[in-house]
């Protein structure tokens, strides 16, 4: 950061210093300015350098996810409360047939009739903040043909910790 200061500045010198990246401006007869200005562009300047570091440490753990999503050998998909897929990694798509592309943002196609009842309690216990492990069903792929999972749940919370989504693993 720095500050300009001048014993002669009109209003559109300042403003135009401004648009070139001074942090303030201050005329020579009012430099009792001087010190709180520095304490304000410094304090500025340490937020800003903090918001950076944290961008960065919230890409880093994003790119470290996605790898280990991707990389997982167990289906992982999220959803939300209405059940429509958010995400879905590669062993879902091996698992169940269907892109990433075709079943993104649809609702979920593979929970036969004979198991909807069990997975709809699951479902509305996730709702309610608990996780639902290693519940034993049956799916069907793309193809129609049934398969067995084990799939656990669960909830995903929003900074208020309201369960926004849910992830649903399937193996």
């Amino acid at each position: 950061p720095f500050i300009l200061v001048s014993g002669v500045l009109g209003e559109e010198q300042a403003i135009d210093a401004l648009k070139q990246g001074a942090t303030d401006y201050i005329l020579k007869q009012r430099l009792g300015r001087l010190v709180p200005s520095v304490k304000r562009a410094l304090r500025e300047q340490e937020e800003r350098q903090q918001r950076q570091r944290v961008s960065q440490a919230l890409r880093e753990t994003d790119d470290l996810l996605s790898a280990i999503v991707e990389a997982s050998p167990v289906g992982i998909i999220t959803l939300t409360r209405d059940r429509r897929i958010i995400t879905w990694n590669a062993a879902a798509e091996e698992l169940y047939g269907y892109t990433a592309e075709a079943i993104i943002d649809r609702p979920l196609p593979f929970i036969p009739d004979a198991y909807r009842p069990i997975f709809d309690s699951c479902f509305a216990q996730v709702l309610q903040n608990q996780t639902v492990l290693n519940q034993e069903l049956q799916n069907s792929t793309q193809s129609g043909h049934l398969i067995d999972v084990s799939v656990s749940l669960a909830p995903l919370h929003d900074a208020n910790n309201y369960v926004y989504s849910v992830v649903m693993t399937a193996s």
